[in-house]
């Protein structure tokens, strides 16, 4: 339901901080994890909503998915390295921003993109102003 996306919009921006904040942090398992959760609470289930089949989480995920999606899902995967785990991030939230609008469609809501814009140019400010 679109209460429900908005919950899940809220939730993986959420996390999406958090993370962030680990990673700038240097609490890289930690931030490992949350990369993780943010795949398989938001990104597989959001995939498999799109193409019509009830969520089975990573079960079977290599043979679900077309060749490109496949590939967005690999660049979600981050060595235990600080700018590793930064640009998994990143990959997933531009993985989310491209199925946020198709799902909200469906649902017959709009996608306000404004609040997670505003979160992720913050988190790239930050980045590009730490200290090496």
């Amino acid at each position: 339901s679109s209460e429900e996306l908005l919950e899940l919009d809220k939730r993986f921006w959420t996390l999406c901080w958090y993370v962030f904040g680990k990673i700038m942090r240097g609490e890289l398992w930690e931030a490992l994890a949350g990369i993780h959760t943010i795949r398989s609470d938001a990104l597989l289930p959001m995939l498999d909503w799109i193409a019509g089949r009830p969520h089975e989480g990573y079960r079977r995920l290599d043979a679900r998915f077309d060749p490109g999606i496949a590939q967005r899902l690999e660049d979600t995967l981050g060595l235990l390295e600080a700018g590793a785990l930064y640009d998994a991030l990143q990959a997933e939230i531009s993985l989310f921003r491209d199925l946020c609008e198709p799902l909200f469609e469906r649902f017959g809501s709009t996608y306000d993109t404004v609040p997670g814009e505003e979160i992720k140019d913050e988190m790239v400010r930050r980045w590009n102003a730490r200290r090496p």
